[in-house]
């Protein structure tokens, strides 16, 4: 069964394959953009890492009726 799927999956994988008209596949066609998108994309990363960590930290909840009232005992 194993090797049934292993096949199944590598004449999956070589039907996908491009030919090699298309160039280097792991080459960005765009540079700019692939390091533009990337920076992008690890800022928001980081910003919502410190924004979980702020908030794990020191929550800022002073509300009566807020729920971790209703389960935590504040002492």
């Amino acid at each position: 069964m194993i090797i049934a799927m292993q096949v199944i999956g590598y004449m999956l994988v070589q039907s996908c394959s491009l030919p090699e008209s298309f160039g280097d596949v792991n080459e960005p066609a765009n540079a700019f953009i692939f390091y533009l998108v990337y920076g992008f994309s690890l800022l928001v990363v980081a910003f919502v890492s410190l924004l979980t960590f702020k908030f794990m930290i020191k929550p800022k909840e002073k509300s009566k009726e807020h729920i971790k009232r209703k389960i935590l005992l504040d002492l």
